[in-house]
């Protein structure tokens, strides 16, 4: 059979890529985009089965075949071959499990293609399926769901799927455990290995498949491969299963009043949580509506559900202080939909949920009740337009996404890119139709609160308790208690009326004009040039850079603002700082809100909460530039009206942001939900006092109050310097406009002179280890170990971050350790999770904590000793580092070396990418905006004996290792423990701040 090719693909506007979507001999659905700027290609095939395809007596199977199906092919044997040619060209590979789906996807470098599709198309065609990993990989997959026993999000949506009834697909436990892949199939008498190829050969059909490929190859090229690699996937005859048949008679989630114990709609489910917060989600069940995804009906729930603006649900709550945020979606799990409302509570709104009740089902009603709004209708159609046809080149995370709709939806060839993209119209029939289904009746609602714990453990609700044995905790289902049920009887459109609810007004952010400034003007700067503000009254206290759009030629914009304090930085600064900022977000959130539909988004960040703390605030603004103006004149006039509030009018955000700060902070420290995340938190505190401990920060946040913080603000940015990059389709008038807006007197004052020399301004600063560990009285090693103890008591985890630290930033050396850690990550992955199994998070990276540089080996483990696992990493590491001749020929040092050329040569898609690698420069302090040329040419000067110099200088370099203990410590697996290095060859630190308290420690530092 000829393959079916569609050449004629709708794509947007100023989008230059070439596609060709195509049906192969053996109904293998492709799309091939062939963009001439990447060289960095990348595939994913998706197949359409997943969670709900499990057998009833092995949940997680689909999830056990992901992990095995990497491991070897008929021609490619070796389970590590596909994993180490992807990562020597230079990429990543990995794969997700949904409930319908499950996507394999990888990138290398363009030149090794090919080569990576004989391989990959291997898993699909002949894999191996070799019975030597089946333990090793049950166990990957049972660290994986260990690691999410304390991911409350988890749980939240296998309760959710579990409240279906009995024997529904959706109800299945997806991820898999020991318990459901070992455990319970020995007991049984099954071959978990027959079953697995019986799947594999049942659903790993071509018919099923959607494959994506991106590169700079032709589309002739791409097709050739696809279909040389690609069509001898068998095409087993399974069709996507359609389990919405019969949804009107025999629907996933039944009454409670009609089944008392298998059903849920009508009913309160009372969930723990793990973390301090508190959260309400309504549940409505959906049905399928795929085949209205051209129109998209559900588009108008969404906006008018989504929305901040005035009168919205979103926006009383917040007046009346009852939450921090809400959102909601269509969770299409494709054997069953429901529709979400999940508002995350503020205390207040915990003791008075029954007024989020009544607000949020008044509003619902007044949505299914009121005449569809056409207004609303015209804009949401307009948005879809303009924002697909002038959207930029898709990323691979992009198509990533799009392949799991492309494989669930059968769309014709052309339409690939735009169907439920891009809409001509909303079917105003499809939507009064699915407005029945916001009935109370068809609803269940969750209350997620750690209140709810006293509750659990009461004796008398003990008959009525539901244990699950995944994640092994009780919850409780009721039906709707009486305040609910009255709540319910009263709902009407003047109670919406009276409540101040209303539907969303005509958006003023819809841009108007589209007009390309420069239309890839080539004699324009390549990079950010310093824009003269001589003629400015602040012009010593601003550094400005401006880049026009020369390559995408589309109409976006990207301003980029930091204020940074020219005042002694202290916890309670950075404290500040994130206050102010979040505040201001509060503040301007209705109006933001409209803008980010308009795809025009708005980020103000601050303090501690920026990824490396600097005392400063930044305000992005990216999308759409022609509203750009007006955003920001409305964020400026509110900051200035926050600096000048002596009625205390905003004081309602303060509060809200501290009870907010204070709410994430005490998460982050005492329930992380990875506790990894909070050693490298740690790791950062110990090298810069621009990183307060959390102890600190909660301590701090109780001690400021309102007053204080308008104070600060008023002082702050009476006295801050301004950095800026301007990016995208502007002109330089349009700039000094942009600028204008900030550059005031209202804001910045008129009497300030900055003291001294803004050059010795220090932005950021962090520990020279190596020169502090020589002055210091009391450390008598290269090598520190600095611990703390994991605050959550029912937490098995333990987490290592083993660093080398190689001093301050230089673009060589920094090049250098990209190189390298690339090189260790590959080796230390196979050895310490793949063959020694200590954790499901192992990875080995560079690290730039502005200015201090060097490597990291990362490990969370639930099961070996912290002692233990140390040691491991130490033992492969010096293994590796001494041996580096041996473990890394001159041809594998080579073959690294181009991939890394090939990464940086690799020209950004967007325009958020490309600011991305100017941020690099300006925040490293250098402003060395060709940093990726420079080291391109680094790269091509580079030899393997300057290389092997420079492994010998990081293994003379100091190791810190900060570790996070559980109080399982003790208890955990330590077999095969040979050396103690933590007496021995490391020096035991008690305090993080050793270093940043002593008047010895030398310091490197990022200066204005």
């Amino acid at each position: 059979m000829t393959p079916v090719v569609e050449n004629n693909v709708l794509k947007p506007i100023f989008d230059e890529n070439k596609y060709r979507s195509l049906i192969l001999s053996n109904k293998l659905r492709v799309l091939l985009i062939s963009d001439d700027r990447a060289e960095i290609s990348g595939g994913i095939l998706s197949v359409f089965v997943g969670h709900q395809h499990d057998p009833e007596n092995l949940n997680g199977l689909a999830h056990f075949l992901e992990h095995m199906l990497f491991l070897g092919s008929e021609k490619y044997p070796d389970p590590f071959e596909f994993d180490n040619y992807v990562k020597k060209n230079g990429g990543n590979m990995n794969a997700h499990t949904d409930y319908h789906e499950t996507s394999y996807y990888f990138d290398v470098n363009s030149e090794s293609l090919e080569g990576v599709l004989d391989r990959f198309s291997g898993f699909f065609v002949c894999p191996l399926f070799d019975t030597t990993y089946v333990e090793r990989e049950v166990n990957a997959v049972n660290s994986e769901h260990e690691m999410n026993l304390l991911y409350d999000l988890f749980i939240k949506y296998h309760i959710i799927s579990s409240s279906a009834r009995s024997g529904h697909p959706v109800s299945k436990f997806g991820t898999g455990s020991l318990q459901t892949l070992k455990t319970e199939p020995e007991e049984k008498g099954i071959d978990v290995i027959k079953e697995l190829k019986e799947f594999h050969n049942k659903y790993y059909c071509s018919g099923i498949m959607h494959l994506t490929l991106i590169s700079n190859h032709s589309l002739d090229t791409l097709q050739e491969y696809a279909t040389k690699y690609f069509s001898d996937i068998t095409n087993k005859g399974a069709s996507i299963q359609n389990y919405f048949e019969g949804f009107e008679t025999e629907k996933p989630y039944l009454s409670i009043k009609d089944s008392p114990k298998d059903g849920s709609l009508g009913s309160v489910i009372y969930v723990v949580p793990n973390k301090n917060e508190r959260s309400i989600t309504f549940n409505y069940q959906f049905p399928d509506i795929r085949r209205y995804k051209r129109e998209s009906p559900e588009l108008y729930f969404l906006e008018i559900l989504g929305h901040e603006g005035h009168g919205s649900l979103t926006s009383m709550l917040k007046r009346e202080g009852l939450c921090y945020s809400l959102s909601s979606g269509l969770n299409e799990m494709f054997s069953a939909n429901l529709f979400e409302i999940t508002i995350k509570l503020t205390e207040k709104g915990y003791l008075e949920i029954n007024r989020v009740i009544e607000y949020t089902l008044n509003y619902v009603n007044l949505m299914v009740e009121k005449d569809i709004d056409m207004n609303i209708i015209s804009d949401i159609v307009r948005l879809k337009q303009v924002i697909f046809d002038y959207k930029n080149r898709p990323s691979i995370e992009e198509l990533i996404s799009r392949s799991s709709f492309l494989v669930a939806n059968e769309i014709p060839l052309n339409e690939v890119l735009t169907y439920g993209n891009r809409i001509e119209r909303i079917d105003i029939e499809a939507v009064e139709m699915l407005k029945k289904y916001f009935s109370p009746d068809n609803m269940f609602i969750m209350f997620s609160f750690p209140e709810n714990k006293a509750m659990i453990e009461d004796k008398r609700y003990a008959g009525e308790l539901i244990y699950d044995r995944h994640y092994k905790i009780n919850y409780l289902k009721q039906e709707f208690y009486s305040e609910i049920k009255n709540i319910i009887s009263n709902i009407s459109l003047d109670y919406s009326s009276k409540l101040g609810l209303d539907l969303p007004k005509r958006n003023e952010y819809i841009p108007e004009s589209f007009d390309v400034v420069n239309a890839q003007n080539k004699e324009i700067s390549t990079f950010p040039e310093l824009v003269d503000m001589s003629k400015n009254q602040f012009s010593g206290r601003v550094e400005a850079y401006f880049k026009p759009d020369t390559t995408f030629s589309t109409p976006h914009g990207f301003t980029q603002l930091f204020f940074y304090s020219t005042k002694e930085t202290t916890c309670e600064t950075l404290v500040l700082d994130h206050l102010a900022s979040l505040t201001i977000t509060k503040i301007i959130a209705e109006e933001a809100y409209s803008a980010t539909l308009a795809n025009l988004d708005c980020k103000i960040i601050g303090g501690f909460s920026l990824s490396n703390s600097f005392d400063s605030i930044s305000i992005t603004l990216s999308g759409f530039n022609d509203k750009t103006g007006n955003l920001l004149q409305f964020i400026m006039e509110s900051i200035i009206d926050l600096k000048n509030d002596l009625d205390s009018k905003y004081i309602s955000f303060f509060n809200e942001a501290v009870e907010e700060t204070k709410e994430k902070v005490e998460n982050s420290l005492y329930n992380p939900s990875r506790l990894v995340q909070l050693t490298l938190y740690n790791f950062k505190e110990f090298y810069s006092n621009y990183t307060p401990s959390k102890e600190d920060i909660l301590k701090t946040v109780n001690s400021i109050d309102y007053q204080k913080l308008c104070k600060y603000i008023s002082d702050f940015f009476s006295s801050c310097i301004i950095k800026s990059i301007i990016l995208g389709n502007f002109n330089i008038n349009k700039v000094y406009d942009l600028l204008n807006i900030v550059l005031t007197e209202q804001l910045l004052g008129s009497n300030y002179n900055i003291a001294g020399n803004t050059d010795k301004l220090v932005l950021r600063s962090c520990v020279d280890v190596e020169s502090s560990i020589n002055s210091d009285k009391v450390i008598n090693s290269n090598n520190l170990i600095f611990s703390k103890p994991v605050l959550n008591p029912i937490d098995k985890n333990g987490a290592v971050v083993y660093t080398i630290d190689m001093g301050k930033y230089n673009l060589r050396d920094m090049i250098l350790l990209d190189l390298i850690s690339k090189y260790l990550d590959v080796k230390c992955f196979h050895e310490l999770r793949t063959n020694q199994q200590l954790g499901y998070i192992v990875r080995c990276s560079s690290f730039n904590l502005k200015p201090a540089i060097g490597i990291s080996i990362i490990v969370q483990s639930p099961e070996y000793s912290n002692t233990l696992v140390i040691n491991k990493i130490d033992r492969v590491l010096q293994k590796l580092l001494n041996g580096i001749e041996q473990s890394m020929s001159e041809e594998e040092f080579s073959s690294y070396v181009e991939s890394e050329i090939r990464i940086y040569s690799n020209k950004p898609k967007n325009l958020e990418e490309e600011m991305d690698a100017y941020l690099v420069a300006l925040t490293n302090g250098d402003c060395e905006f060709d940093w990726k040329q420079k080291a391109i040419r680094i790269l091509e000067n580079l030899n393997y004996s300057e290389f092997k110099a420079f492994v010998e200088v990081i293994i003379k370099r100091p190791r810190i290792i900060v570790q996070s203990i559980s109080i399982f410590e003790s208890k955990k697996n330590s077999e095969g423990l040979e050396v103690e290095y933590i007496g021995n060859n490391y020096f035991k630190v008690d305090e993080f701040s050793h270093f940043k308290n002593s008047k010895e420690t030398k310091m490197f530092s990022i200066l204005a």
